[in-house]
């Protein structure tokens, strides 16, 4: 894995996916310093929006990516801050990861031990709870389900230095 830096503080790279020794696929990431980049979560406000929608909407995004899970109205699943407001349910059980940023900090919480969303929200200007959360803190896989079907996925992440890293397959 080889990373190019494009811009102080964002860089690129992209990962060869490999099942028994075959290309099966690629996955394009970017990996950013959020001390200089501002993260912010959206909702299509009970619309679908495309990728291409979202960049009309959003003309200074550098980044666009679709997290977490909507309803049958568009409406969020898991529970959602965007720029200060919190929507989805209000009584959720997760026991996976949420994406929770600040203004100070930005990090993927690891919400298998711990006080839940609720208090890693706290404070939040933009959040998202969504799954699963492939590795925890403890540097173990927390996918539960064994399975050999591969789809295309985004993700989000935070490397040791906590920068967030932010993958999607081809």
């Amino acid at each position: 894995l080889a990373w190019r830096q494009t811009a102080p503080g964002f860089e690129i790279a992209e990962l060869t996916v490999l099942t028994d020794r075959e290309e099966v696929d690629r996955i394009d990431l970017v990996r950013i310093d959020p001390r200089l980049y501002r993260f912010s979560v959206h909702t299509g406000d009970g619309s679908y929006r495309t990728i291409r929608g979202w960049e009309k909407r959003l003309p200074k995004a550098v980044v666009i990516v679709n997290g977490s899970y909507f309803g049958k109205r568009n409406e969020p699943a898991t529970p959602i801050i965007s720029d200060g407001a919190g929507l989805g349910p209000r009584d959720y059980d997760a026991r996976a990861g949420a994406f929770v940023t600040d203004g100070e900090r930005t990090a993927v919480v690891d919400l298998t031990a711990g006080d839940g969303w609720p208090v890693a929200f706290t404070g939040a200007r933009d959040a998202m709870v969504s799954y699963p959360l492939l590795v925890g803190d403890d540097g173990q896989s927390h996918v539960r389900v064994k399975s050999r079907w591969l789809a295309n996925r985004s993700f989000v992440a935070e490397d040791r230095d906590g920068r967030i890293v932010i993958g999607s397959t081809r």
